[in-house]
Formats: structure tokens, sequence, C-alpha cells
């Protein structure tokens, strides 16, 4: 006899079974249901799979997104930024007053540097002040301080914006209702700052915009005592190397990029600074050498990935199965389930070839190669493209041709479109010529973004953190037709279980009559 809990969305109850019969019921049960959970775990198999094959792509995404990052201009270690061309370095005798950057093609020396103006906004210089308040505070009223009109217009450059003043507020109230104006989409305050002095009692709207350029009026102007300066362009004053003379360039900012150095100019100056400009491109190398690390390591697991055969005899476990095993057993033989999810992906293959050609290349207008400034591929086949770093060759390199350097590996032209009017033929020449004319890494860059891109190949098939296609991409949907079939086969399961119960317990019930019938005969003949 068993004595069996079964429970459904309806609720629970007990089985009583095997009284009348002597037979094992849900064991017979279990094995007339065994074909049908044998296709249950086929289809959980072929779901887990699924889901590990998922993972492999997403894993792949993630290193190509790191690699993708060294070409990344907010990356601080991104490889299109101009300063890791420069090969040289800058020291200021006073970097409190000008600092500098110098980029490739610069000329070395020492550069004396002398600043006789900062650049400026244009700034508006408003008094607030009462004979009647003593102690003036953001938290004062406007009609305490005589302003009895309503109305403020401020210009900036073409754009008006009036502002609606109500004197029964405090001088905070301003201050906001200024940095809030609009006009249209533009809100001032991201045009402006605006500030209001306790210690000066002095309000202050200046345009974040600097140089001469940067133009404020106050049209209808509410306060007595405005003082308005335009903006004013920062001045300096530079005497290249081996020349006596100095020459004066102005700039709209503070920041003034001429031969190839950006000087910086953080205060006026009383004496002359003195900018040395040295070659040495040793943070630059470093950079560069993370990066083919980087690439190589990628490279490898890729390729690894692309050519891993599969054990096709090691299939996810069931949960059966599971049971029986130790857990480093389960790890061994999952480790083996996985290989092979991705290899021989043709669409990721092509990926990684264009990658790898794109080293191989020559760029138009560069005047060097790869070769020349120390960088190759492996000779060793098995190695499969792996790109290999002489550091002393490639930092002399930055440091005499840093411009050229930057040229090879960034050049840019007007992305490829294929054109629909046009022969396939045509189309392959246009590319090809594009590709020529663009740099290394903007060509990867282009390439990467095909396959990890918003609307990349990888991303579509396997899905990605913040994308559309986290849920919506074409693995997910597999998995989830799956998890789908299996919630149909097992509710098939649990209502072909219902009906052999209650052709067992209609069998029980049938023995029970029959067992009672001859044991009343039994007794009559026994009289």
């Amino acid at each position: 006899m068993n004595i069996n809990g079964a429970s459904n969305s309806g609720g629970s109850y007990n089985r009583i079974t095997g009284m009348a019969t002597g037979m094992d019921t849900d064991n017979m049960v279990k094995q007339m249901l065994s074909r049908d959970r044998a296709r249950v775990d086929k289809v959980k198999q072929d779901e887990q799979a699924l889901k590990w094959k998922q993972e492999a792509y997403v894993d792949i995404t993630k290193d190509l997104k790191e690699l993708n990052d060294y070409f990344d201009i907010t990356n601080p270690n991104g490889l299109f930024k101009s300063e890791n061309y420069s090969g040289f370095k800058c020291n200021s005798s006073d970097e409190n007053s000008v600092t500098a950057k110098a980029f490739g093609g610069a000329a070395k020396g020492k550069y004396k540097v002398e600043v006789n103006q900062l650049a400026t906004g244009a700034k508006a210089e408003i008094t607030l002040n009462s004979s009647s308040i003593s102690n003036l505070s953001s938290s004062t009223k406007l009609k305490d301080l005589g302003i009895t009109k309503t109305d403020l217009t401020l210009k900036i450059k073409d754009k008006e914006f009036n502002i609606k003043i109500d004197t029964s507020k405090d001088i905070e109230d301003l201050v906001s209702k200024i940095k809030y104006a609009k006009n249209g989409d533009t809100i001032l305050g991201n045009l402006v700052d605006v500030h209001f002095s306790e210690l000066t009692g002095k309000l202050t709207i200046e345009t974040k915009e600097t140089g001469e350029n940067a133009k404020l009026e106050i049209t209808n102007d509410i306060f007595n005592g405005t003082k308005l300066e335009q903006g004013k362009n920062a001045e300096f004053k530079i005497t290249p190397p081996g020349e006596k003379k100095a020459y004066t360039k102005t700039s709209y900012k503070n920041t003034l990029l001429v031969d190839n150095i950006s000087f910086t100019a953080n205060e006026v100056t009383t004496s002359e600074v003195s900018i040395n400009v040295i070659p040495d491109a040793t943070d630059q190398v470093k950079k560069f050498k993370g990066f083919i690390d980087k690439y190589n390591s990628i490279l490898d697991k890729i390729n690894d990935k692309l050519s891993e055969k599969k054990e096709y005899k090691f299939k996810p476990l069931t949960e059966e199965q599971k049971k029986e095993m130790k857990e480093d057993e389960i790890k061994n033989w999952e480790e083996k389930a996985k290989k092979g999810l991705v290899k021989g992906d043709m669409q990721l293959s092509t990926l990684m070839s264009s990658i790898r050609g794109a080293f191989y290349k020559s760029v138009e207008g560069a005047g060097l190669t790869l070769t020349d400034i120390g960088i190759s591929t492996s000779g060793n086949y098995r190695d499969r493209g792996k790109l290999e770093l002489d550091e002393n060759k490639f930092k002399e390199a930055l440091e005499t041709r840093g411009d050229q350097v930057q040229k090879l590996f960034t050049a840019y032209d007007k992305p490829f479109q294929y054109d629909k009017t046009k022969s396939q033929k045509e189309n392959n020449d246009m590319l090809k010529s594009h590709n020529e004319k663009i740099g290394i890494f903007t060509q990867i860059k282009e390439q990467l973004e095909t396959a990890i891109g918003k609307d990349g190949f990888l991303i579509k098939k396997a899905g990605y953190k913040n994308t559309r296609w986290i849920t919506n991409n074409d693995l997910s949907k597999k998995i989830q037709d799956k998890a789908k079939l299996i919630r149909e086969l097992e509710a098939k399961i649990f209502t072909k279980q219902e009906q052999l119960y209650k052709k067992f317990a209609i069998l029980e019930k049938n023995m029970n009559n029959m067992n009672s019938q001859s044991s009343w005969l039994s007794q009559q003949f026994a009289q």
C-alpha cells in the first residue's frame, strides 16, 4: 500500500493506492509516464543549452565592448585621443599659471609664455541695496530694495528671455527665476551662471561662453546701477624655442592651440613662465601595450570558441542525473557540455577575420606602416594573428612622427553606406576606397559597430544590458519557446497522470467489490 500526496492548482488531496490489488500503482504510473517525462527532460536540456549559448555570446559581446572602449574618446585610455600620439611631456616652471600639452608634430624645446588677459564671459553686475536694510540676505524681499518693476528681459546673443518678477518674493526667488527662464527649449541657466553674494550685496549674471563673442544685454532693466561688461579673449605672449621675438596670440577661451601645442592659462602672469617640451612617449607606449595585450587575449579567447570541438555525448544534466552525482562531477560534466556552442559561427568568424585584416592595411596619406613603427603580427601560425610590439621602435616613432602615427590609426572618412542604385562591383570599389582612407582603429571601430553597436548582430542574437534587445533577442525568444513547451508538456503529463490514477482507482474499487463478494460467498459455503 502507498499513501501519495498530490496537488494541482485546484488544491491537494491524498491517494491510497494498491490496497485491494496489491500493485505498486505509483511505480506503474511512473513507468507509464516515463516516455512523456523523457521528452520533457529533452526539451529542458535544449533549453539549458540555449541558455549556455546565450551566456557564451553575451560574454563575447562583453569582451568586444571592452576592446571597443579603447576607441571611446571619453575613455582616459582611449586611443583616439590626440595626446596619446604626442610623444612629448611638457614641464611648466609655474603650473599654477600656465600648463601645456604637446601633440604629434610639435617642436621640442623651451617656450616662454606670458598671459596678459584671461578669457571672460559677458557679465552683468547688479548692486542690490537699500538704506533701510542693514543686513542684506538672500531672504530679503525685492520690494524692500525699492524694486517695483515686474518685467525683466535678458538677451544672450540672439535669444531673449522674458522673466516675470514678483516683488513680494525674496532675492533667492529672483535668482531661481533667472536660472530657470526659458526661450523655447533653451533654459537660461544652461547659458549663464547666476550668483548672489550676501557679503557684497551683488547679483552677478555671467555667460558660460567666454571670449569677445560672448554677449549679454539687459533690455528691460528693473534694477538701478547695473554694470555690464562684454566678454574678453585670453591673450598669450609666446616666445618659441630658439627665437627672441615673442608672438601675441588670442583665444576665445583660456586654452590656445598653436604649433601642435595646447597652452592653458590659469591666471594672469607677472613674469615669463617656461614650458619645456621634451620627447617622452613612455606613458603612451604603456597604453598601446595595454591595448595589444587586451586585443591578443580577446583574439585568443574568441578563436578558441570558434574552433572548440563540441562534446556531443555530454548533454545538459537532468535533475535526476544531478541527484546521483557529486558537485565537482557536475561541474566537470557541465564544462564539457558547454564546449562548441559557438563553433563555426560565420558572422563572428567574418568579424574576427575583418579585425585581423585591418592590421595588414595601409592608410592613404599616413606615410608609414605598422612595421615602420614596431608593430607586427606573430609569425607563428598557432598565434592566429596576434600582435607583437617592439616598444623601443614604437616609442621612437611617437616621439619623432607622432602626427603620422596618429593618422595611421585614426584617419577618418565619411562612413560607407551601401548604394542600392549601384552594382555590387561599384559598391565593393567604394568600400575599398573608403577603407584605404580610414585609419586602422577607425576601421576596427566600424566593424565592431556591426556586431556590438545599437543593433549589432551579436546584440540582436543574444541581447545585452541597457539595450532594447535585452529580452527581445533571438536566443531569448527560443528560450521562451522552450519554456512554454515545457509548461504545455508538463500540463499534459499532469492530465494523463490524473487519468491513469482514476483508472487504477476504478480497478481498486472493482477489486474491492470482487473481494467483498468472494468473502460473502466463502461465508455462505462455510455455514
